[in-house]
């Protein structure tokens, strides 16, 4: 377990299929990835700052997936990426950003 986190699986949506005319692009996807962390990681801050450390987060979406010294997650530098910058919400206030971000015209894929 590295980083008090352990990678166990990963599932890619690819919303490419869901585009409202069948000419474009979604150009969305969504990249789940599930890490088990051990029952002592109970503090949220350590936990993101585990998270952020783990190499599953350096993954920059250009086309050569996770990068185990990669210096980004995206298009973010991961120097600058802290735990100090999440904010908690609500799991209702979680599933409306998402689901403005899908666009409510659309059929939202369940996997």
């Amino acid at each position: 377990m590295e980083n008090g986190l352990a990678h166990e699986d990963s599932v890619f949506i690819n919303f490419r299929r869901y585009a409202r005319d069948p000419k474009e692009h979604g150009y969305r996807w969504v990249d789940i990835r599930r890490l088990r962390f051990s029952a002592e990681s109970v503090d949220d801050r350590e936990l993101l700052a585990a998270l952020v450390g783990h190499e599953q987060f350096r993954d920059d979406y250009a086309g050569g997936g996770v990068l185990p010294d990669g210096p980004r997650h995206g298009p973010y530098w991961l120097r600058v990426i802290t735990p100090d910058l999440y904010e908690s919400i609500s799991q209702e206030k979680a599933v409306q950003i998402l689901r403005e971000w899908v666009d409510p015209l659309w059929d939202v894929p369940t996997a």
